[in-house]
């Protein structure tokens, strides 16, 4: 017959809060790092970019860090109300060499989607790119609903 043994409570505390500790350091972080990002459209690790909006009487200006992103990486569409900008880079450093053990790349995205007062002249918007700074300029109207779809160029 197999020998009880008493132990005492004092004893199981700290075994308890270890693997408490365990359980919401390792399980439940690594389930939320897993499950949030791809349910935010990022990957593991990324962030969106940091955005300043502000509003004057002639109209909005909004400035979003992109810092290592070019131009032709970042895409802005006005859809219905919505402001959609979009980036993507993807780099990738190649060696030509037989015993290649290790390649680097790296591939980062964001989408970020700002619905729009409706007294913002959809047809004016000004979009300029200048030192890993996205800046608009949306000029204010008279209320009235932006309606279809359309492309920003950056200047």
């Amino acid at each position: 017959m197999a020998n009880l043994m008493r132990r005492n409570q004092q004893e199981l505390l700290p075994a308890l809060d270890t693997w408490v500790d365990d359980f919401f350091s390792g399980g439940v972080n690594q389930m939320f790092n897993r499950w949030l990002p791809s349910t935010l459209g990022l990957t593991p690790g990324a962030s969106l970019p940091a955005v300043n909006i502000s509003e004057s009487r002639e109209g909005y200006h909004l400035e979003m860090a992109t810092p290592g992103f070019h131009k032709g990486d970042i895409h802005v569409t006005l859809q219905e109300q919505n402001l959609v900008i979009q980036g993507e880079k993807k780099q990738e450093s190649k060696r030509d060499d037989h015993n290649l053990r290790r390649q680097e790349f790296s591939c980062s995205s964001f989408r970020r989607v700002f619905s729009l007062p409706e007294n913002v002249q959809s047809d004016k918007l000004v979009c300029a790119y200048e030192d890993g700074v996205l800046k608009l300029d949306l000029p204010k109207s008279h209320p009235g609903p932006v309606t279809g779809a359309r492309e920003i160029s950056i200047r």
